[in-house]
Formats: structure tokens, C-alpha cells, sequence
């Protein structure tokens, strides 16, 4: 107790020798004004020299502190400090003072109202600091990472950041990872990132950014992956990603973009992940992703697209996933997908398709995937999956199929999964999986099936999963499972089932889950026993 009076009784005699000092220097004919300036300007001076004597032993060696270390206070070579979940609000002066070597440093979900300026200033070896998660913090100040000429992350995401000096990120010629994600930022600051001459990846998704300058970008030559989803983006300026040549992944989904210049990606030549998911787009200009030949993602889901240029992915010959699902679409042109060998995933889901083109999927030979669920096909062209020689999984559940040809999956012998509920099948042509050698998956559910034939799975060898529930079927012949012997789960439920003789079963050893509830079955307790005896227990 004695100590700290001594302490205070110096800092007050220490003032007021100051502010003799002052006074002696003063000129004779002075006014108050300019006096009190200097007094002023003497204090600040003998407060930072005070603070200048606070090192990082004053806080992490004090164990009634909230910053108490027993590692940090033993070592003023320490590598990493990790401050998180700690309650802070703010940090005082000198904390990180002759921490000297210190690498890393978190402060993640405290609740920081603000940072001092020169927090940071002595941390010439910091490579990696985190200051996300401070839901209270909302501005830093303009040269709160001045001095930290060695740092190649820095994480500020999930704050409550409304806006970002203009020079913030000046003097950082090492940063190479900046994430600003999750914050309020609602514009940024002319020439905001001009010296990051470093930096490969930009995260500012998750803000309400309303618009972009043209020449945000122009200085990150060496940007490798940029993040913009999730902002209020209407538009995108001309000439935006020009200096941005090393672009390999662009992300604009969830803006509310309206159109594409047709020019707007002509400098992304190495890009090959490109989301532009979930925007407002109701058409695309058939050259905009002309010069887009290293591609080998692209994203257009969730838009409000109503027709596609027949070309539009022509120059796309490297692709390998495209997504066009839950748009408007009404058609496809016979051609749209012809330029795209390299193709293994097409996802055409939730659309508004009536129908499809005969060859709409003729040059797919790769395609392995390929999902047309959730439209109003009715039917489906004799020979319209031929080429597809590599496709193993197949999605045409929630359609309005009323029928199938017998021929329709004859030559997709690699298929693994073939979904085809919730349709408006009657019945099933004899010969319709014939071939399907390879089937492990089976959805047949929600249709109208009233009867099967005894051989409609006969082909079916390696069949592992058979669902038909919620169809009408009354009876099921006692030889239909005889070449299923790896059938491990059958759902049967929701028929109208009244009678089912158990040797159906007989050849199911490896049958573990059986499913026949919400039928009309009358089962004697021999008829069970004998059914539970073929299940793998």
C-alpha cells in the first residue's frame, strides 16, 4: 500500500514540475491559450514515456490480473499469446511492450469497445493476429497496424466494423490473408488495399457492401481467392477485376446482382472457381465467360434465369462441375452442353423444364453426376442418357413421369444410384433396369406403382438399398428379391399390401432393415417368424 502512494505522489510531482518547467520556458508575452497548449503537449509527452515503462511483465505476471500468464511472464521470447474468451474491453498501454518475438496473437470473443493506437506498434515479428468475435468493436484507428512489417494474417472477422480508414493497411508488405468477413461494412475507402502487394487471399463476404469502386482490386496482382458473398452488391463496375490476374476463386453469391457485362470477367484467365449463386440474374450475356477456359467450377444456382444462350459454355473446356439448379428455366437448347468434355457433375434441379432434347446429353462422356429433380418432365426422350458412359449417379425424383421407356437406362452400366420417386409412374417396363449390374441404390418411392413383374430386379446383383414405399401395391410375387442376395435394406411401407407370403424374403441374408408398416397385412405369427429369420441380425 505504501508503494502505490509513493507511485502516485511521484506521478503528481511529477506534473507539477512539469508545468513549472513550462511556465519558466514560456515567453514574457504569451496569452493563456498557447501556455495551456504546451502544458498540454508536456503531459502527453511524460504520459507516453510513462506508458513506454509498462512492459508486458506489469500485466501477465500479476496474477490477480486478467492477462496473468505464468508462461508469458517467465519468457519474453514467447512465440504465440492467446487472449480469447477473456471478457477484455479494452487493452492497456504497454501490454505486448518487449515482447520481442511474439508470432501469433488471438484475441477472439472478448468484448472490446476499442484498440489503442500504438496496441501493436512494437510487434516487428507478429506474423498472425486475430481480433474477431468483439461484437462492441467498431472502428480502428489509421495506424492501429503501423510497425507490424512481418505479418501475413490478419483475421478481423465477426466485429461490428461500420467502416475502415483509408490507409489502415499501409505498411504491411507481408500480408498475405485478410479476412474482414461478418462485419457492418457498407463501402470501402478509395485505394483501401493498394499496398498489399502480397496478399493471395481478400475474405470480405458477410458485410452489406452496396457497391464497389472499379479499381478496388487494381493493385492485387497476386490475389488468388476473393470473397464477396453475401454483401447488397446490385452491379459489379466495369474493369473492377482487371488487376486481379492471378484470380484462381471468385465467390459473388448472395448479392443481388442483376446482370453481367458481358466483358466483366475477360482478365480472370487462370480463374477455375467461379459462385455466382443465389443473385437476382435473369439472363447472361452469351460471350461472358469467354475467356474463362481454366474454369473447372461454375455456380449460377438460385438466380432467376428463364433461357441460356445455346453457346454460353462453349469455351468452357475445362469444366467440371456446373450448377444451373433452382433458376426459371424452360427449356434447354438441344446443344447447350456440347462444348463441355470434361463435365462430371450437372445439376439442372429446380427448374421449370417441360421437356428435354433428345441430345441435350450427348457429349457428356465424363459426367458422373447428373440431377434433373424437381421439374415437370413428363417424359423423357428414348436414347436421351446413351452417351452417358461414366454416369454412376442419376437424380430424376419429383417429376411428372408418367412412364419410362424399356430401353431408357440400358447403357449406363456404371449407374450406382438411380432416384426416381415422387413421379406419377403406374408401372415399369420388364426390361427397365436391365444392365444395371452395378445399382446399389434404388428409390422407387411415392409413385403409383400398383404391381411389379417377378424379373423387374433381376439384373439388379449388387442392389443394396430398394425403396418403393407409398405406392399402391396390393401383392408382391414370391420370386421378384430371388437375385437381390446383397439387399440390405427394403422399405415396403405405405402400400396397400394384404397379404405377403414370407418366402419372399428367402434369399435376403443380408437383409437387416425390413420395413412394411401402413400396410393392410394380416400376418399370422408364423408368417413374422419366418420373415425375421431372413434378417441379419
Amino acid at each position: 500500500m505504501k508503494k502505490f502512494t509513493s507511485i502516485t505522489i511521484f506521478i503528481i510531482t511529477a506534473s507539477v514540475l512539469i508545468i513549472g518547467e513550462a511556465s519558466k520556458l514560456l515567453p514574457t508575452q504569451t496569452n493563456n491559450s498557447e501556455a495551456e497548449d504546451s502544458i498540454v503537449q508536456k503531459n502527453d509527452m511524460n504520459n507516453q514515456s510513462i506508458s513506454q515503462t509498462l512492459t508486458y511483465k506489469t500485466y501477465f505476471c500479476n496474477t490477480s490480473s486478467v492477462f496473468y500468464m505464468k508462461d508469458v511472464c517467465s519468457d519474453s521470447s514467447t512465440l504465440g499469446i492467446d487472449l480469447s474468451n477473456r471478457d477484455l474491453i479494452s487493452l492497456p498501454q504497454g501490454v505486448f511492450n518487449e515482447l520481442m518475438c511474439l508470432n501469433y496473437l488471438l484475441l477472439v470473443s472478448n468484448k472490446l469497445t476499442k484498440l489503442e493506437l500504438n496496441t501493436f506498434n512494437t510487434l516487428s515479428e507478429l506474423e498472425y493476429l486475430a481480433i474477431r468475435n468483439n461484437t462492441n468493436l467498431t472502428h480502428l484507428p489509421q495506424d492501429i497496424f503501423k510497425g507490424l512489417i512481418s505479418l501475413t494474417s490478419l483475421n478481423l472477422d465477426s466485429n461490428k466494423l461500420i467502416s475502415l480508414e483509408n490507409n489502415i493497411f499501409n505498411g504491411l508488405p507481408q500480408l498475405d490473408s485478410l479476412s474482414i468477413s461478418n462485419n457492418n461494412l457498407t463501402s470501402l475507402p478509395q485505394g483501401i488495399f493498394n499496398e498489399l502487394i502480397s496478399l493471395t487471399y481478400l475474405g470480405l463476404d458477410s458485410n452489406k457492401l452496396s457497391s464497389l469502386e472499379n479499381n478496388t482490386f487494381h493493385s492485387l496482382s497476386n490475389l488468388d481467392t476473393l470473397d464477396i458473398s453475401n454483401n447488397n452488391l446490385t452491379f459489379l463496375p466495369q474493369g473492377i477485376f482487371i488487376g486481379s490476374k492471378s484470380l484462381d476463386f471468385l465467390d459473388l453469391s448472395s448479392n443481388k446482382l442483376t446482370s453481367l457485362d458481358s466483358d466483366i470477367f475477360n482478365s480472370l484467365t487462370k480463374l477455375t472457381g467461379l459462385f455466382i449463386k443465389n443473385n437476382n440474374l435473369t439472363s447472361l450475356e452469351h460471350e461472358v465467360f469467354n475467356e474463362l477456359e481454366s474454369l473447372t467450377e461454375l455456380n449460377l444456382r438460385s438466380n432467376k434465369l428463364t433461357n441460356l444462350p445455346s453457346n454460353i459454355f462453349n469455351k468452357l473446356i475445362n469444366l467440371n462441375i456446373l450448377d444451373i439448379g433452382n433458376n426459371n428455366l424452360l427449356s434447354l437448347p438441344q446443344d447447350i452442353f456440347s462444348k463441355l468434355f470434361s463435365l462430371t457433375c450437372l445439376n439442372i434441379d429446380t427448374n421449370k423444364l417441360i421437356s428435354l432434347q433428345l441430345n441435350t446429353f450427348n457429349s457428356l462422356y465424363n459426367l458422373e453426376i447428373l440431377s434433373i429433380s424437381s421439374n415437370s418432365l413428363i417424359s423423357l426422350p428414348q436414347g436421351i442418357f446413351d452417351e452417358l458412359k461414366s454416369l454412376n449417379f442419376l437424380d430424376l425424383k419429383s417429376n411428372k413421369l408418367s412412364s419410362l421407356e424399356n430401353n431408357t437406362f440400358n447403357s449406363l452400366l456404371y449407374l450406382k444410384n438411380l432416384y426416381i420417386n415422387n413421379n406419377n409412374l403406374t408401372s415399369l417396363p420388364q426390361n427397365l433396369f436391365n444392365k444395371l449390374e452395378y445399382l446399389l441404390r434404388l428409390h422407387l418411392g411415392s409413385n403409383r406403382l400398383t404391381s411389379l413383374q417377378s424379373n423387374i430386379f433381376n439384373d439388379l446383383i449388387s442392389l443394396k438399398m430398394l425403396d418403393i414405399h407409398n405406392n399402391n401395391l396390393t401383392d408382391l410375387p414370391i420370386d421378384i428379391f430371388n437375385k437381390n442376395l446383397k439387399l440390405e435394406c427394403l422399405n415396403l411401407q405405405s402400400n396397400n399390401l394384404n397379404k405377403l407370403n414370407p418366402k419372399v424374403f428367402t434369399n435376403l441374408t443380408q437383409l437387416y432393415l425390413l420395413n412394411i408398416e401402413y400396410n393392410k397385412l394380416s400376418l399370422t405369427d408364423d408368417d413374422k417368424k419366418l420373415i425375421l429369420k431372413n434378417i441379419k441380425q
